[in-house]
């Protein structure tokens, strides 16, 4: 166990702090099952890690990503990734999570 970077937008902090992100996909793994990150003065805990297309994140996770709708989901992975865009086909790492420390 060790404590890795996983790094979240501004835009994500309220979902984040109120547990309504679960879980992000990222390009590259940033840890393993029972590693933690920081983040907006919080503690969260890795509990899975797998390896998803991104369709199947996007149309089966987006709720736990923090979207209402798959629409929003492609929008902010298009920001994120300019040049890439989204990708159905693409496999990302899928790192789900939850917060460790009770609130303030």
């Amino acid at each position: 166990m060790k404590n890795v970077r996983l790094p979240f937008l501004p835009e994500f902090k309220d979902r984040l702090l109120a547990g309504g992100k679960t879980c992000t996909a990222r390009t590259k793994k940033h840890g393993e099952p029972g590693d933690t990150f920081q983040a907006y003065g919080r503690t969260f805990e890795i509990t899975a890690v797998e390896r998803r297309m991104q369709a199947e994140v996007c149309l089966e996770l987006h709720k736990a990503e923090g979207f209402s709708n798959t629409v929003d989901f492609i929008k902010c992975w298009e920001k994120i990734h300019p040049g890439a865009g989204y990708r159905p086909g693409q496999k990302v790492w899928v790192h789900h999570f939850r917060i460790l420390e009770a609130k303030p």
